[in-house]
């Protein structure tokens, strides 16, 4: 019987993997911001240096694992294209992981394996950001397997090999992103209270002597690098007003309940009061691995939520910060009904019934949620300053675009000033200032406060960008589909000898997604020497 379910575990593996997959790539978009760490990742494998300007060292990256990969990427071919893979095998390790912890939890309950891994092949947020350029399926991964082998180390005789591996995880899911860091504490923490003997105490301090080595040397060497101890973002996200960023957050959590469907909220908060009430016999040969999972899955969702919220939530769309969470969630859902079933002694083709009608529901409305997604504006984001999917792949595009447009300008020492620090710059193949601060020291600890949308809280002084003297000024996203009848330069900027510019964009010159026509100011010496080329008017 053990055999046949393992085989059915493995069959909705493939199943759900390749499902993924297809899903995921229905979303064709590729985020502006995963073009920051590939300029990082490009400036690694061409200099030898994680920087964003030669010659300044700033950590403007979340994720230095991800990094590391963007650098490989460039060895590889198309950067976007491979990044794209990348993000797709993370997903398919995240559902591999997934499988390994409900074996570890409940390996005879094929239903809730077919609820964990077709629900989380179904959701928005783990589909869409699958293939987005950023690290959210690797963090995933890392921290599915970081639990997982957790629970296997709880439930087994003193294993100095699988500590290590634990502890190898926990510093690479910290590496993948900061709240990895959370995730350590957990698990140690679990590890500690759940084995509270003395071979097993010897155990988890090698576990958190191994982790604690291994991240305080890149903490080390980060300050050592870059003068910092904690990353660039970390002082501009945390900028501004508490209050303004928990408002904002607070708005955040509750849009994401209402789009993720409030039934499966409530089903999430029924799954947490799991850990509380479900007991299994002591004599139970892999009690602590099962405890182990179910009170992380508890942990993580406790913590990251009061701490979404308090960051502000994020600006793009389809909620990823809580894409990590979403399966664990699904976890102990699968598991509460699992002991639900038992208890009152259901046969398994009402729980499958149950299970596939959850399903058809979650699945229903998240394709309803894909469809709102993909509009370029759509009020209840615009509503809470959130960009539409739809949006940000059209902008990414055309920053892509006029990336390519300042390239075919640009001389080598040129610099450009723009907020939209990803496909912009890294298509310009040129020095960029960024105006928000995230790849920038200075913006990022004295620019002026202007908001509270995460990542955008600091802007740029005038006199400080003025003092770099950039070629390209972007002051903000003036994309047109048509021209202007005038160009009218702003009298502070015409001061210091700039003026705005038209840069017309089609398909066939610049790769745009369609013609449009983009504003920037440009040094006026440098303006006059573009006079006449194609594209181009002052």
């Amino acid at each position: 019987m053990k055999r046949l379910h393992l085989r059915i575990l493995i069959s909705l593996v493939i199943v759900t993997a390749a499902g993924l997959w297809i899903h995921a790539r229905s979303y064709d978009f590729f985020a502006d911001d995963a073009f920051i760490t590939l300029r990082y990742g490009r400036m690694l494998w061409e200099h030898g240096e994680p920087v964003y300007n030669l010659g300044q060292r700033v950590e403007g990256y979340t994720s230095p694992l991800w990094m590391v990969f963007a650098a490989i990427a460039h060895g590889l071919g198309d950067p976007v294209r491979v990044m794209q893979g990348f993000g797709g095998v993370g997903a398919v390790l995240w559902l591999i992981g997934l499988a390994r912890l409900w074996w570890q939890l409940e390996p005879q309950a094929s239903q809730g394996a077919a609820l964990v891994l077709v629900g989380t092949a179904l959701s928005c947020p783990i589909a869409a950001w699958t293939m987005g350029g950023l690290e959210t399926p690797l963090f995933g991964a890392l921290l599915t397997w970081s639990i997982a082998e957790a629970a296997h180390l709880a439930s087994r005789a003193p294993s100095l090999r699988h500590a290590l591996v634990t502890a190898m995880l926990l510093t690479l899911t910290t590496l993948a992103r900061p709240e990895g860091a959370l995730v350590a504490t957990i698990v140690i923490t679990l590890l500690l209270v759940l084995r509270f003997d003395r071979p097993h105490l010897r155990q988890t301090a090698v576990v958190g002597g191994v982790y604690a080595l291994l991240t305080g040397t890149h903490v080390l060497w980060r300050y050592g690098y870059y003068g910092y101890w904690l990353p660039n973002t970390y002082y501009l996200k945390s900028s501004g007003e508490s209050a303004a960023l928990m408002k904002r957050g607070w708005a955040y959590v509750v849009l994401a309940g209402q789009e993720l469907g409030w039934p499966l909220v409530f089903l999430f908060a029924l799954g947490l009061l799991l850990p509380w009430l479900h007991t299994y016999p002591k004599e139970h040969p892999h009690i602590h691995a099962k405890r182990l999972i179910l009170w992380s899955s508890f942990a993580l969702w406790l913590c990251f939520v009061p701490y979404i919220i308090r960051i502000g939530g994020d600006f793009l769309d389809l909620y990823r910060f809580f894409a990590p969470l979403l399966p664990l969630g699904f976890v102990l859902v699968a598991a509460a009904m699992h002991t639900t079933a038992a208890k009152l002694r259901l046969p398994w083709q009402a729980l499958l019934a149950l299970t596939t009608v959850l399903l058809g529901l979650h699945g229903f409305n998240q394709w309803k949620l894909k469809e709102r997604a993909q509009s370029i504006t759509e009020p209840a984001r615009i509503a809470h300053g959130i960009e539409a999917l739809g949006w940000t792949r059209l902008y990414a595009l055309r920053w892509a675009a006029m990336g390519r447009w300042v390239a075919s300008f640009a001389k080598p020492d040129d610099w450009m000033a723009v907020g939209a620090a990803g496909a912009m710059p890294y298509f310009a193949g040129i020095s960029n200032l960024d105006t928000f601060g995230l790849c920038d020291e200075f913006v990022a600890h004295h620019g002026a406060i202007v908001a509270s949308r995460p990542g955008h809280q600091r802007f740029a002084p005038f006199d400080y960008m003025m003092r770099r003297r950039p070629t390209f000024v972007f002051v903000d996203d003036y994309s047109r589909d048509y021209p202007l009848r005038h160009l009218s330069t702003l009298a502070h900027y015409r001061r210091e000898g700039y003026q705005l510019v038209e840069a017309h964009l089609t398909p066939a010159m610049h790769t745009a997604p369609s013609e449009f026509f983009h504003y920037l100011y440009v040094r006026q010496d440098r303006a006059k020497q573009m006079e006449g080329q194609p594209a181009f008017r002052r």
